[in-house]
Formats: structure tokens, C-alpha cells, sequence
């Protein structure tokens, strides 16, 4: 059930390799573990924060971990990089109804100095308080391969202590 938001929602500019933006408004309160969160942060390395700014890079630490960044979702966590010249249709954008749905969307990221083309979504739902991560496309390899944290897909909540992890379950 891919939701197209590419030219229909907000192009991102100025990511790079290992770069943060934001923050960018939801356009509600989304209620994530037992607090709500309005904005959020998108890092370049295919992971979005509500309110850590601080960036995910190579080498990366297990989620959940104290260590920031924290407040995180993952749907791709890898080294990543949008402006790579493997990425040159490369862009990320969002999306809100400034309602209930929020879309962020990577659309053919290359893996860091491997390339590839990886295409995924975060939908957050206020309404039941649902978190969807859709892939669309991968493929590559990541620069580190696919073992050990050099690929997650994770939450975290605010302090890092609590979350899930399911490494290279891409």
C-alpha cells in the first residue's frame, strides 16, 4: 500500500553524507511511547529523530543505546548518502494532512560509495497511534555489508533506554 508522496509533498534539500535537517513540523501531536511529539529530524542515513538533531554516522551504535541520537525511528539505518553520485534521482521528501497522517519518504538513496537504490517510508497514523515503515525497493550492498549495526531497523524512545531492534531485517 505505497503512498507516491514524491512531488506531491515537501521536497528536503541540503541533505548529505551523514548530515541532520530540521526540525520539521508533523502538523499534530503524534503520541509515541508514553509522550506526544510535533516535529521531527530527518538524517541523511535513513533514520527520522523527534527531537535529537544530532546525527547517526558510521560507525553506528545498537539502538537502543543512551547515547544520541535518541527519540529515533529506523527504517533503514545505514550509511546512506542522498547527494552521492550514485543517488543522482535521489530526494526525500514529507508529507502531512496536518491531521492524523504524516508521510516521510527516501526515494532511491544510494548505500555510502557502493550506490544502489534504496526507496522506504515512515507513516505515522495519529489515530491509533501506528508506525509503518514500507519499502518499496532495495537493492546494493551497504559499504560495511550487512552484518553486525551496519544496517538496522529500530525505535527509540526520548533517553534511549527503551526501543527495538531488528538488525539486517531489511
Amino acid at each position: 500500500h505505497w503512498v507516491n508522496i514524491k512531488g506531491v509533498g515537501t521536497k528536503v534539500t541540503g541533505l548529505a553524507d551523514d548530515t541532520t535537517l530540521g526540525p520539521f513540523q508533523i502538523g499534530f501531536q503524534f503520541p509515541y511511547y508514553w509522550y506526544r511529539v510535533e516535529s521531527i529530524f530527518l538524517g541523511s542515513n535513513g533514520y527520522i529523530s523527534f527531537s535529537d538533531h544530532g546525527r547517526y554516522q558510521q560507525p553506528f551504535s545498537s539502538i537502543p543505546n543512551p547515547k544520541g541520537p535518541n527519540d529515533v525511528l529506523a527504517p533503514l539505518l545505514s550509511d546512506l548518502d542522498p547527494s552521492a553520485a550514485g543517488s543522482p534521482n535521489g530526494s526525500v521528501w514529507y508529507w502531512s494532512n496536518n491531521s492524523d497522517s504524516f508521510i516521510v519518504e527516501y526515494d532511491s538513496i544510494a548505500f555510502w560509495s557502493t550506490g544502489g537504490n534504496n526507496t522506504f517510508q515512515v507513516i505515522l497514523t495519529k489515530e491509533d497511534s501506528s508506525i509503518l515503515f514500507q519499502y518499496q525497493q532495495q537493492s546494493g550492498t551497504p559499504s560495511n555489508g550487512w552484518a553486525g549495526e551496519s544496517v538496522q531497523v529500530a525505535i527509540e524512545d526520548q533517553g534511549g533506554s527503551i526501543g527495538r531492534n531488528g538488525q539486517g531485517a531489511v
